[in-house]
């Protein structure tokens, strides 16, 4: 059974604002690999229409075995304005596949070259002519003029592991293009928008729910809000409730959500309000995710809705930092939320430190503990895969209505 693992990681320009997506695909195999069983899977992958469409317009940067390059006609497939197709340093010792490459090239697919190091940066420029971009770890750079070499042969250069602002500006100055890391999932400044913070309008709310019993003061505070009441109108007339005739007052849907998931939805309103560029934009569309996809993951383990609820809260919180600029244990407080929350998601431990710890793999794919984690909760890696898309598809149409 072949089980293909999806991320899609954003890729950011200089004035972090969104470029593209390196569209990851992994996969595990039990027994021996049914090659056209996998084709099928891939291919089901990147066709489905709420991925294509979660590109933005962007494009999408995609990895594919040699074997499916060079022995199908699966590339034929691929929408050449849509995608980059990504070959590793590794893959260039293949001739017949260099050969099939340029074929492509000619015929207008646009190939990114990945590089562990700049140590073959002279093999990379001989294949300039049939490259579009090279994708370089920036932790493994001997020498940071190879950006500027690069460049004055006329290459887009992605620089990969850009895990800090720190490196973002120190490679940026060395004239980098595109950026890819965990750069935009850190706080810049922890604190420095408390005041603002304070002042949500969400916020006051939140507190107004967890004080007030009655729904209906609840919602006559909402309805002071044209720009809240709209909101709430739009997300419970959403896709995702399935209501066979539409809510129009806010009262009813006030009654219709309950205190629990009208509390989840400001906390992601207040998220929503926090985003002014394209990396925090990224950062809450990772924060909904990790949030859905703890919540599906738990209830895989034990169907039990409490605890699942619970588990999208902690995935949730657990950007709350980068994407608010103050401290966990503060946002905690202030949504007046336990503190032991805090603790689970700093030191990734218990059971929700577990499935956290799983979505942070799933997200990237950097380490292969996928499995391994998988297995200790007992959950088929297949299973794991198809809930990855699933949340993905979910916060992609979370975003948009949010928004």
């Amino acid at each position: 059974m072949e089980t293909v693992f999806l991320a899609k990681i954003p890729i950011f320009d200089r004035e972090e604002k969104i470029f593209g997506f390196d569209i990851k695909l992994d996969y595990e195999a039990s027994g021996k690999v049914d090659f056209n069983s996998l084709l099928r899977k891939i291919y089901t992958v990147l066709s489905d229409s709420e991925i294509i469409k979660s590109l933005q317009g962007k494009l999408g940067f995609i990895n594919l075995p040699t074997d499916i390059i060079v022995f199908t006609d699966f590339t034929s497939l691929i929408p050449k304005d849509n995608f980059v197709i990504k070959i590793t340093d590794q893959q260039t010792a293949s001739k017949v596949l260099m050969d099939k490459i340029k074929e492509l090239s000619k015929n207008g697919y646009k190939f990114c070259l990945y590089l562990s190091d700049d140590k073959s940066l002279n093999q990379v420029l001989s294949l300039k002519e049939i490259l579009s971009y090279v994708e370089i770890d920036s932790q493994k750079l001997s020498n940071i003029d190879s950006i500027k070499v690069l460049k004055q042969n006329n290459l887009t250069v992605i620089l990969d592991n850009i895990d800090s602002y720190e490196d973002f500006d120190r490679f940026k100055k060395a004239e980098g293009d595109l950026f890819k890391g965990d750069f935009f999932t850190k706080p810049q400044k922890i604190e420095a928008n408390l005041d603002n913070f304070s002042k949500l309008e969400t916020l006051k709310l939140i507190r107004l729910v967890h004080e007030k019993d009655d729904l209906n003061v609840i919602a006559d505070y909402i309805k002071g809000s044209p720009n809240l009441s709209l909101n709430l109108l739009k997300y419970i007339n959403s896709s995702f409730f399935y209501l066979a005739n539409p809510i129009t007052s806010v009262n009813r849907a006030v009654i219709y959500l309950g205190k629990k998931n009208l509390l989840n939805w400001l906390i992601l309103l207040s998220m929503i309000s926090a985003a002014t560029v394209d990396t925090k934009k990224e950062l809450i569309k990772r924060a909904l995710f990790r949030g859905k996809f703890m919540e599906l993951i738990s209830k895989k383990i034990n169907n039990d809705e409490v605890i699942a609820d619970t588990a999208f809260l902690v995935g949730i919180l657990s950007l709350g930092e980068s994407i608010f600029n103050v401290p966990l244990e503060t946002i905690l407080r202030e949504l007046n939320l336990s503190e032991n929350l805090a603790k689970e998601i700093r030191e990734k431990s218990g059971f929700f430190g577990k499935i956290l710890r799983l979505a942070e793999e799933v997200e990237t794919q950097k380490n292969k503990n996928i499995k391994k984690l998988s297995e200790e909760m007992l959950l088929d890696p297949s299973e794991v895969a198809d809930i990855t898309i699933e949340a993905l598809k979910w916060s992609e149409g979370m975003i948009s209505i949010l928004h």
